[in-house]
């Protein structure tokens, strides 16, 4: 079962793993902060708080924000934010939240691309087209949120649709969701070089959490985790 020192290790090392195989742009390492039996495991000075976008306009501005406090705790080569953060009540986790925010403008086309592109990035055109990330998502784990059947412990948002949670069957550790960033929004990138990203994102039963899951959530269409 992962602790708390155990998610920061898996934090920081998914991020040297990043910045070794060239897919980090720049980055934050973890930290924990103990109020009491709380402790808040993240890599940013602020927590960002839950975001809603009504049009792309907020969205864009939202984004501008974040990435100018640094509240990232990966900015990928293509200026997507990811953003980790877990709270633990002593040992056992209460809740977490990865926030995936891909820079939307780098795929407008056109001359709103090229003007975007020379004033504020050195992101390569040709190398961008290649990739896929285009849209926003969030994974949350949340205990006392839970709801049976209409809000899972944990689930994933997809999109702009707030409404949207997709039951996924345990809390996800740093490993496990970089792994899933990887293998499919940077698919080229991870076939390239895909023992070393097989080899690295191994993971057991030993690091991982326990399912949390009801019975009415497995009835639909979900993210199910098996490990070895």
């Amino acid at each position: 079962m992962l602790s708390k020192r155990n998610i920061q290790t898996e934090i920081d090392a998914c991020i040297t793993f990043l910045m070794k195989n060239g897919l980090s742009h720049d980055q934050e390492y973890a930290h924990i902060k103990s109020y009491g039996k709380t402790h808040i495991i993240k890599t940013t000075k602020d927590s960002i708080p839950t975001l809603k976008f009504t049009n792309i306009d907020e969205y864009n501005e939202t984004f501008d924000l974040i990435h100018k406090n640094r509240q990232f705790t990966v900015l990928m080569f293509d200026n997507t934010i990811v953003n980790i953060e877990y709270t633990f009540t002593n040992n056992e986790l209460d809740k977490s939240r990865c926030l995936i925010l891909p820079d939307l403008r780098l795929y407008a086309g056109g001359d709103y691309y090229e003007d975007y592109s020379n004033n504020r990035s050195n992101i390569d055109l040709e190398f961008l087209q290649k990739h896929q990330l285009r849209f926003p998502f969030r994974i949350d784990y949340d205990k006392a949120s839970f709801k049976a059947g209409t809000h899972p412990s944990s689930h994933i948002h997809l999109g702009f649709s707030e409404g949207c949670r997709i039951p996924i069957s345990c809390a996800l550790s740093p490993r496990i969701i970089f792994q899933f960033i990887i293998e499919n929004f940077y698919n080229p990138s991870y076939m390239e070089n895909k023992k070393i990203f097989d080899d690295f994102f191994k993971h057991s039963k030993e690091h991982s959490f326990a399912k949390d899951i009801h019975e009415l959530d497995t009835r639909k269409l979900f993210f199910d985790i098996h490990l070895i």
